[in-house]
């Protein structure tokens, strides 16, 4: 993956080091289908308790979600790449989703988000097992990034793409042997 860091403005990356994050990596979405990750530090594979930004290049950068790991961060970016590659894909109904995974509305917006290069950076920060929780929301609204549940912008999405389409269908998952897209 080509860098990215310059593509983001100067004033996205001096928030973000201000708020205490660390580049970490890159995201890619490949052929509209596939999301990857590729880390340029995979000591932050190890990281407990982190908080990560996926925050796309387009525009300048936009961070376009806050999530926290509170086991291995490497292990979560895993189910990341599973989840929102099962949405791209195809694999489900524009209807249904896995429970716990990415919902319709944020597949779509996954693409448009990071249009036209499907690119992005990842930060991350370490936090203590106590404050971390309190720490994501706290920065979630901060940024508002419309790819959190759990933000202003998040809930709009949702609730538009409800009102268009109603409430979309939880399904099981099946057992999968597909190969997940994170590169350490």
């Amino acid at each position: 993956m080509p860098s990215t860091t310059t593509s983001l403005s100067p004033s996205i990356l001096s928030q973000l080091h201000a708020d205490g994050f660390t580049a970490i990596g890159r995201f890619r979405i490949e052929d509209d289908r596939v999301f990857t990750i590729q880390l340029d530090r995979p000591d932050a594979a190890s990281w407990r308790f982190a908080i990560v930004a996926f925050v796309g290049v387009s525009a300048g950068g936009t961070v376009l979600r806050i999530s926290k790991a509170e086991g291995r961060l490497g292990t979560r970016l895993r189910a990341y790449c599973r989840d929102i590659g099962y949405r791209l894909s195809g694999d489900l109904a524009p209807d249904q989703f896995y429970k716990g995974g990415t919902k319709p509305w944020e597949g779509s917006a996954w693409l448009s988000y990071t249009a036209p290069s499907q690119a992005g950076m990842l930060f991350a920060q370490q936090a203590d097992i106590l404050e971390h929780a309190e720490r994501q929301h706290r920065l979630i609204r901060h940024y508002n990034p419309p790819l959190s549940s759990q933000s202003p912008a998040g809930r709009a999405l949702a609730e538009a793409w409800r009102a268009r389409h109603g409430y979309p269908m939880p399904v099981s998952r099946r057992n999968d042997t597909r190969k997940e897209a994170v590169l350490f």
